[in-house]
């Protein structure tokens, strides 16, 4: 495997580890943000629905206090009454909004719209009823009043019966909010019971009268729930890991429903036994609305930090969620930059450094090294190769100096070889002129020694008449053989310097004229003889004379 392909695979390798670990948590955070945003929306109707109580309950229990009242309605008491019928069909269209958006993310969601369809129709159905009653025969007020209440009841179970519903849905999604949700239900509980309880004990002060022993019943069976119900609550109260929101609502409401409106509950138990109430419907309806008002805040600040824990969570795994998708996108740049990075900085430099190493090993020493002026471990290769490339340039101008070298002592001894031959051949031509010329210089000689002979027989001839002309001649002819000797001499001398290597040089003496084929001209001194005294015959002399070789 190429090492490139290898690191590229190491780097994806690496990559798909962290990049799968960065799907890993950008799922479960998206996941995580779809349970929580399941759960705002479970959240969001659990309070829809649960206002439709809190503001209902005071709507109908002003309404028992008209039917309560005197045979005449005070129309200042209807417009106070229609003043709670908005905020109460204020909280009904907030819930029919969230209605219209089911079945929604909710698996459960047409069930959900299901439910809310059956509160709507009791609503409506409680409306008519309290419109009815108020419109109706006095005498017939007070019975409508206690159908009103226990139609109210119902229709506050089915809303306790949703708000439990969602909220236990919720503890899949998020623990945290579930728990407050949970307190939250319990305070909504408490304002049910409390609410009803109320409506029960004032029954007895409109009615002003002494209650049976049902009447009994339901009020001491209505005050244990309620009683309950408040132990759970205030057992938080002393509780360090109470948020601080929660503590405050719960001093309220202990002072306001605890002990003031636990006190006006109070003197209407006296009343039931002696048929005395120190306190009419209106005053009891108002210290029963501020205590039930506490009530509400208590499920309020729960239901904020339920709010708050789903915004938080919701928060930090988007923000997760956004983390896991930069660190994808992260490793997915770093290893398509670290895929390139390596192509670019290792694995192209290790090709050119093996192209270069290649072209070295075949003798190319022209181009630089790749690489040499890195700091990293291509460089150090690259320093090595270089110094392999120093070596062979080294070794290469050794190697030419030497033939350089080879090529002198060669064309020196080439030279040498053909100056000996040169020489050798000079020598046996000149040694081979010599010898003719010495074999020519003889005969030379015995010739003039003839022509002296036959001059000094002449001579002879006439010595009676010039004796001193032939003492001339004599002396002339003598003086021919000595210069004749003084040549040869000479040549032999100029011989011995020609044998030189470097001199190879003409003998001076003798000089060869190519005449005829086969002549050499000798130059003698020349031995002029005088006019002669007889005849006036010109004087004989051997000047350049022509003698052949044969």
């Amino acid at each position: 495997m190429k090492i490139g392909t290898l690191l590229t695979t190491a780097i994806v390798s690496l990559s798909t580890v962290g990049g799968g670990l960065a799907v890993y948590v950008a799922v479960t955070k998206y996941q995580t943000m779809d349970r929580i945003a399941e759960a705002q929306g479970r959240l969001a109707i659990v309070r829809a629905a649960s206002d439709i109580p809190r503001y209902l309950n005071p709507e109908r229990g002003f309404a028992t206090n008209i039917l309560y009242g005197p045979a005449t309605v005070d129309p200042a008491q209807l417009t106070e009454h229609d003043k709670l019928r908005k905020q109460t069909d204020g909280a009904r269209d907030r819930m029919n909004a969230l209605r219209k958006e089911l079945p929604g993310p909710f698996d459960d969601g047409a069930t959900i719209g299901s439910n809310i369809d059956a509160i709507n129709s009791k609503f409506t159905a409680l409306r008519e009823a309290i419109d009815k009653a108020i419109a109706g025969p006095a005498d017939a007020r007070k019975d409508a009043a206690k159908k009103v209440v226990a139609d109210n009841a119902v229709l506050n179970a089915g809303v306790t019966a949703l708000l439990n519903e969602q909220v236990r849905r919720m503890a899949i999604l998020n623990g945290d909010a579930y728990r407050q949700s949970n307190y939250a239900n319990i305070a909504m509980t408490l304002r049910d019971v409390g609410g009803l309880n109320s409506s029960v004990h004032k029954n007895l002060v409109g009615a002003k009268k002494v209650a049976n022993d049902a009447e009994k019943a339901d009020m001491a069976r209505m005050q244990g729930r309620n009683d309950q119900i408040v132990m759970s609550l205030m057992e938080l109260r002393g509780n360090a890991a109470t948020p601080a929101n929660v503590a405050a609502a719960l001093e309220t409401m202990n002072s306001n429903y605890v002990e003031e409106f636990g006190r006006e509950m109070k003197l209407v138990k006296d009343g039931a036994v002696s048929g005395k109430y120190e306190h009419d419907v209106e005053t009891f309806y108002v210290a029963s609305q501020k205590g039930l008002g506490s009530i509400i805040g208590v499920r309020d600040a729960f239901y904020d930090n339920a709010e708050q824990i789903l915004a938080g969570a919701s928060s930090a795994a988007r923000t997760s969620f956004t983390i896991a998708l930069a660190g994808l996108l992260a490793v997915l740049i770093a290893s398509a930059g670290l895929i390139v990075m390596v192509r670019r900085r290792v694995c192209a430099p290790i090709v050119s450094l093996t192209t270069r190493m290649s072209r070295l090993a075949d003798g190319d020493v022209a181009d630089e090294i790749p690489g040499a002026e890195r700091s990293d471990e291509i460089g150090a290769m690259a320093s090595a190769v270089q110094v392999f490339k120093d070596n062979m340039i080294r070794a290469d101008r050794l190697a030419a100096e030497k033939q350089a070298e080879n090529d002198g002592k060669m064309r020196r001894a080439q030279a040498l070889d053909g100056l000996t031959r040169a020489f050798e051949a000079k020598v046996t031509e000149l040694v081979g002129g010599l010898s003719r010329a010495s074999s020519t210089m003889e005969s030379t000689a015995q010739s003039m020694t003839s022509t002296a002979a036959q001059v000094n027989e002449w001579h002879f001839d006439e010595a009676t008449h010039q004796p001193g002309r032939r003492r001339r001649d004599q002396q002339r002819c003598q003086e021919q053989d000595r210069c004749a000797d003084d040549r040869i001499q000479l040549d032999r001398q100029q011989t011995s310097r020609d044998r030189k290597p470097d001199h190879v040089q003409q003998i001076e003496a003798v000089r060869y004229s190519s005449k005829e084929p086969g002549d050499i001209e000798i130059q003698r001194p020349q031995c002029d003889e005088p006019a002669g005294a007889e005849g006036g015959k010109p004087n004989q002399n051997v000047s350049g004379a022509f003698l052949p070789f044969d």
